[in-house]
């Protein structure tokens, strides 16, 4: 969709892409969850079933959906740094609720949770850096492997396909904007028929993200605004003379506080969507202003969008 000129050597609208997040926004986010579960059942040395059925059955009696949802309100938005948290958490003998009361306290958000576990075990440094970090995260990755099998997506594939064909017919590029590692992302989406829908100069995954955070020594996942610039533009360093020369130009659609937080950061519109787990009213408190049942109504919603600039 293109800007036209008004009249007075101005542009009225222009919009070029539609990035999207993808769990819970596409891709179910359910498997991280039980990759969550399972591997903190692993790290407590619980005796492990031979079905997947009975492992995820375990991974969900452990690490139950609420204490899921109640770090992702607080903007933990990676499943390895809830799996690790969690860990932490047990070898200090404290309940996740309490991390998570205190983070609201303190109005603390994201990966500030390794400042508080750092105060509570000064015994090492808490980071994403190498050490026990490392390890969790090199146990989910195996809990994956196990669970692969399982990934799904949010709402009938039927409907998601509809979407992507509708927004490519009103001439809209369409990109991903997600912290699954490449692989993780690529492979359901080709399995499912999506892949070939999202243009991959447009496709920024954990593994760009993380390359480049190696490289400034800080991490650049959401709700930092790195992986929505690197995608608009397309290069390492990410550093726009204006933001708002682009503010109209991109759309996120996501689903959580950390997909709010980003797309506040990076001065673009937002389109929220319920099938995640952030409560609407988590959402509105972080800035959310569009917020939708499911990616059905994006189209519809970007049409109303692009209206309301022309008035």
């Amino acid at each position: 969709m293109e800007g036209r000129d008004d009249g007075r050597g101005k542009r009225k609208f222009k919009v070029k892409a539609i990035l999207f997040d993808l769990d819970g926004v596409i891709t179910s986010e359910r498997i991280y969850w039980n990759c969550s579960g399972l591997a903190f059942a692993k790290y407590l040395g619980s005796k492990m079933p031979e079905s997947t059925r009975d492992k995820i059955k375990l991974a969900r009696k452990l690490l139950p959906d609420k204490v899921i949802e109640g770090f992702k309100e607080v903007g933990v938005n990676s499943n390895w740094d809830i799996t690790y948290a969690i860990s932490v958490l047990a070898d200090l003998g404290k309940e996740p609720s309490w991390l998570l009361k205190e983070m609201k306290n303190r109005g603390m958000k994201g990966l500030e949770y390794l400042k508080l576990l750092d105060e509570i075990d000064s015994s090492e440094k808490h980071d994403r850096e190498g050490g026990k970090w490392a390890e969790s995260h090199k146990r989910f990755q195996a809990c994956y492997y196990e669970l692969e099998d399982t990934d799904e997506p949010v709402i009938p594939l039927k409907k998601i396909k509809d979407t992507l064909d509708i927004l490519k017919s009103m001439g809209l590029k369409l990109g991903i904007v997600s912290g699954r590692p490449y692989l993780e992302a690529k492979l359901p989406l080709r399995k499912w028929g999506l892949w070939n829908y999202f243009d991959p100069a447009l496709t920024v995954t954990e593994r760009e993200v993380s390359e480049e955070g190696k490289k400034r020594g800080e991490h650049l996942g959401k709700p930092n605004p790195y992986p929505i610039l690197r995608a608009i533009f397309n290069n390492e360093k990410c550093e726009p003379c204006e933001i708002k020369q682009i503010a109209e130009d991109y759309i996120l659609v996501g689903d959580s506080v950390a997909d709010v937080l980003a797309a506040k950061n990076a001065g673009i519109p937002l389109i929220c969507v319920r099938t995640g787990i952030a409560s609407e009213e988590s959402l509105r408190q972080a800035g959310a202003e569009m917020i939708v049942d499911d990616i059905v109504s994006v189209p519809a919603t970007v049409r109303k969008l692009l209206k309301n600039r022309e008035q």
